[in-house]
This record gives C-alpha cells, sequence and structure tokens, in this order.
C-alpha cells in the first residue's frame, strides 16, 4: 500500500515562464489596459462618475469592469510567473507568491478593490473610489 506524505500531496507546480511567449503576449495586453486605465480613472475621480446615475455612465462602468477584471487576472497570472532569482536557485509557487505579496501584491489589491465594492452602490463610497489610484504605484 502506497503512503502519500504531506510533501507529495500538496506538489502544485504550475509555473509559468516569464519569458514565455503567451507571457509577454497577456503583459503587452494588460500594458494596453494599463495605459487606458491612466486616462479613464483620472477623469472619473474627477468628474465624480461613480455618483452618476445617467445612461451615458453605463457604458463608462461597464469600462471600468472589465479593467478591474483583466487586473484581477494579472493577479492571478502574477502568482504563477517565475521571478528573477539565482541561476541555481530552486523556483517554487511559494517562493512566487512571498515574492509578490512582499512587492506589489498590496497595491494591486487595493487598486482592484473600489471596482468591487462600488459596482453596485455608489452613494457615498466615493471617497474609496480613490484607491484606484494606487495602480499607478
Amino acid at each position: 500500500m502506497n503512503s502519500i506524505t504531506d510533501e507529495a500531496c500538496c506538489k502544485f507546480k504550475f509555473i509559468i515562464n516569464k519569458d514565455a511567449r503567451i507571457k509577454i503576449w497577456w503583459d503587452l495586453l494588460t500594458n494596453l489596459f494599463y495605459i487606458l486605465a491612466y486616462f479613464v480613472v483620472p477623469y472619473s475621480i474627477a468628474f465624480e462618475l461613480p455618483n452618476r446615475e445617467d445612461s451615458d455612465y453605463e457604458s463608462w462602468h461597464l469600462l471600468e469592469v472589465v479593467l478591474d477584471i483583466v487586473f484581477l487576472c494579472d493577479m492571478l497570472v502574477t502568482f504563477v510567473t517565475d521571478v528573477d532569482a539565482d541561476p541555481g536557485a530552486k523556483v517554487t509557487n511559494k517562493t512566487i507568491a512571498l515574492n509578490y505579496m512582499s512587492s506589489y501584491f498590496i497595491f494591486d489589491l487595493l487598486s482592484c478593490i473600489p471596482g468591487l465594492i462600488t459596482s453596485e452602490q455608489h452613494n457615498g463610497k466615493h471617497w474609496i473610489y480613490w484607491l484606484k489610484m494606487c495602480r499607478y504605484s
């Protein structure tokens, strides 16, 4: 009878090479979305679009939801993308996650929260929308 150890049971190794073609295309796509967000978010904050209820706002809001979804997906991809390490170092999902959580994770998370919180209720929540500016750090 074979016994499964904790180490063998918990080996989840899905790591994307940072130089892979699909990762390069993903980075290109997310960078285009970042450029779009650099215009959309400040415009929304300046003209208080989260508090508006007209029909023009619906398409604007849809664009912001799509941006937030892409940035959330990028956070997930970053959790499984290898990091620059020593050539002889062993890269694991744990080291990748710890590296990301100790660098830009908090800024990425804070910038996505306003879109999730204010997606349905906008009244009185305009101050939290300013957290989207964390995306520019």
